[in-house]
């Protein structure tokens, strides 16, 4: 249908001037947005404040959700118009009329309120000056100045130097639950968790009164706190001449007080690569600028040699453990057979647990993992007896002394061997027989150490050395750090699949470093300001102070008071700590 719109403007010298505009809508929506039929732009209105719909020959207005609309003086949610009905929206008057020539429908706009008025209204009513109470604004000034400096400067200076004892004799239960502690004005905000214990004797960082915390108060505690580099490489990295709190800020809650935006050190390690003595790459975030992860590998344990290379790269990590070992063929979907048990399916929890912080994984036993599967049975006779596994002394000495006993006390079974090792057990041995249960128990002890249930089943999953005298089992070195430098957590991580990070059903060799590439974790992980992954900063992965490097502050330079922060204590703030570092409370 096709509606015309009369706007309506009284002049104040008198008369009326008319705006017509014409739509064509089934429905007329009335109010504030623009992608109303009919859009009154006053913030009395709603955007969407009412709607006049036609009804076969009549038309109805239907007020907006939770709101009214009054027709002719009487509030009403819909009512149908007559000709000469008059409704209201915000401070406009709207008339509806009868048709005219060119248009189905007519309605007549008029605004009655103006809101220019009703503001200069309210403000001649209202008494916002402060003359209008006899008071000038400089008499305020001085008055509310005076207050402020005698409740939070005056009174708690003169509160602490009239005792010292004030502060160290509260017990630190009551002075949490205390909100109107004098002193407790001056707190810019909470402590962090770490130094809570000690968070209402304010001297132990604070030495002098409105002098920030200065270094040698944190070395107190942190005496051995180390460099982030070696500063006679990188001088520039020194941080003996920067203050503590200048990165560490404290009363920002119980928050971790370490800095933790990726700026910060991407201000150095955006172009760590152009320093001199530099074998780093450059890094300033981890979704969009972070080189491939380098797995550091053992080379040589025994010279205590490793080695950094990158996955994906030429050559690719290797890891020489001195084992043989098939990760696919151990998670296989079609399982594995037990001796005891038939067809089993294995899982990496199966072998893998982490520990108790879920930071690293426990080692791997053979006794605990393999044994159940792996038995070391070496003769059909003595079905109990397995191999002793770990150093091949051991092993050498375990299968002489077995076949020695079995030769001196007779009773053996084996099929292979004399009658003198046949015999009755207790029998007595004349000097021939001793002889020849020696030379049977030589024999044995070399047909078993060299042959399959010895020497071959150890290959089985060992490197061995052919020695003039005696084969040896190369020495076993499992990396137990892929990422010395990275700090990481299993149980962060415990709801996804091993597999989704680690393709160890995919590994066949022992020499495969299974650790996931870059890719794997910016599939899920992005840098500080990503939106659709988990924000990362360097500090989620990566730590500052390096236990390696020297200390910022050694122990015989740093300038402290004779008593340690544990005596300038209050006896209860001190028993506080001692229950908090005996678990006692939380």
């Amino acid at each position: 249908m096709k509606i015309l719109f009369s706007h309506i403007t009284r002049k104040k010298r008198g008369g009326i001037a008319t705006r017509n505009e014409y739509a064509e809508a089934d429905t007329i929506t009335i109010g504030r947005s623009t992608s109303c039929e009919l859009s009154l732009l006053d913030p009395r209105v709603h955007l969407e404040h009412a709607k006049v719909v036609k009804k076969l020959d009549t038309y109805e207005v239907i007020a907006a959700e939770y709101t009214l609309i009054e027709v002719n003086g009487e509030l009403v949610d819909k009512i149908t118009l007559k000709t000469g009905d008059t409704f209201l929206v915000g401070p406009y008057k709207i008339i509806f009329e009868s048709p005219s020539s060119d248009a189905d429908l007519k309605l007549s706009i008029e605004l009655t309120k103006n809101l220019r008025n009703q503001v200069s209204d309210l403000i001649s009513r209202s008494n916002i000056d402060s003359s209008n109470f006899g008071i000038s604004k400089r008499t305020w000034s001085w008055s509310l100045f005076s207050i402020i400096t005698a409740l939070f400067l005056m009174i708690p200076l003169l509160v602490i130097n009239s005792s010292k004892e004030n502060l160290s004799s509260l017990d630190p239960e009551d002075l949490n639950k205390s909100s109107t502690s004098l002193v407790s004005v001056w707190s810019t905000g909470e402590i962090s968790s770490p130094h809570n214990f000690f968070a209402h004797d304010c001297e132990v960082c604070h030495e002098k009164p409105f002098v920030p915390v200065q270094n040698n108060s944190c070395a107190k505690c942190h005496d051995d706190i180390q460099h982030h580099a070696d500063t006679k490489l990188f001088p520039s990295a020194s941080l003996s001449d920067l203050s503590c709190q200048s990165c560490h800020k404290e009363h920002q809650g119980k928050i971790t007080v370490v800095k933790n935006n990726q700026d910060f050190c991407a201000s150095c390690h955006d172009a760590i690569q152009d320093e001199p003595n530099s074998l780093l790459r450059n890094v300033s975030d981890f979704g969009k600028n972070h080189p491939q992860f380098n797995p550091t590998v053992i080379i040589d344990k025994d010279k205590n040699t490793n080695r950094s290379l990158s996955i994906g790269g030429d050559p690719k990590p290797i890891e020489f453990s001195g084992l043989l070992f098939n990760h696919a063929v151990h998670l296989r979907e079609t399982g594995v057979r037990h001796p005891n048990d038939g067809i089993i399916d294995l899982e990496c929890k199966d072998c893998h647990v982490s520990d108790s912080g879920g930071v690293s994984m426990l080692p791997i036993s053979f006794k605990e993992h393999c044994n159940s599967c792996h038995k070391l049975y070496f003769d059909s006779s003595l079905p109990e007896r397995e191999l002793y596994h770990g150093d091949t002394k051991e092993l050498f000495i375990q299968v002489e002394n077995v076949y020695n006993s079995i030769a001196f006390q007779g009773g053996y079974i084996g099929k292979d061997a004399p009658n003198v090792i046949r015999r009755r057990a207790g029998q007595t041995l004349s000097q021939t027989e001793r002889v020849e249960a020696a030379e049977w128990a030589k024999r044995k002890k070399e047909q078993v150490l060299d042959g399959r249930f010895g020497k071959d089943r150890c290959a089985e999953c060992h490197l061995i050395k052919n020695n003039e005298e005696r084969w040896t089992i190369q020495s076993v070195n499992i990396t137990d750090s892929w990422f010395p430098k990275a700090n990481f957590t299993h149980e962060s991580h415990e709801d996804m699949e091993c597999i989704s990070c680690h393709e160890a059903n995919r590994s066949e060799q022992a020499t495969d470093v299974i650790q996931p590439s870059i890719e794997i974790c910016q599939s899920c992980h992005g840098g500080e300001n990503a939106r659709s992954k988990i924000p990362s900063t360097c500090v989620t992965c990566h730590g500052f102070h390096f236990e390696h490097m020297s200390p910022i502050y050694p122990i015989n330079e740093v300038k402290v008071k004779e008593t340690t922060i544990l005596s300038s204590l209050s006896e209860k703030n001190l028993a506080l700590f001692n229950k908090r570092e005996n678990n006692e409370i939380p």
